[in-house]
């Protein structure tokens, strides 16, 4: 945990403020792990693509990052990727991983609703991450490589999202 501690405190934040007129969107103390899937398979004509060795690799160094972390819930996407990006992790905390989720702001919304004082993963693609986070009050990122890890803090309405390298 002193390592993830040290790691984000490195990080450089995105500072949002989450409208604090909707109950339903202000958390506190809520950690959220939205991370792109790791490298996939490039076959040409797979319609739904697997890992890689290397992206199932990094899943599981991605799990064993945050292995003293208590993770309440896993999201993806509905793609092989997405969910064997965050397997891993999820099978470490004993705890399903819901991929009924294609609509990141209502994801971001149910997160904020449910998940007060928690800490969840969501794993998706470089199109659907930016808008969760801007979708749980963080500016939304460029995402550029497979496997970026974005922690997500939401504390008393105000959203900050860093970039947290975890090899």
């Amino acid at each position: 945990m002193l390592v993830l501690i040290a790691l984000l405190t490195a990080c450089e934040p995105v500072t949002a403020t989450v409208d604090s007129t909707d109950d339903a969107l202000v958390a506190s103390d809520l950690v959220v792990y939205a991370i792109r899937h790791m490298e996939r398979d490039s076959t040409p004509g797979v319609q739904d693509p697997e890992l890689t060795d290397v992206g199932a690799s990094r899943a599981e160094t991605l799990a064993a990052f945050l292995a003293d972390v208590e993770i309440a819930a896993a999201y993806s996407t509905p793609f092989n990727r997405t969910v064997q990006t965050i397997q891993p992790t999820a099978d470490a905390n004993g705890i399903e991983i819901d991929t009924n989720w294609e609509d990141m702001a209502g994801l971001a919304a149910h997160i904020l609703a449910n998940h007060d004082n928690q800490e969840v993963i969501a794993a998706g693609h470089s199109n659907t991450v930016p808008p969760l986070i801007a979708g749980l009050g963080a500016e939304a990122p460029v995402i550029n490589s497979y496997g970026e890890l974005w922690v997500v803090t939401v504390t008393d309405g105000v959203a900050t999202a860093a970039l947290t390298p975890f090899e």
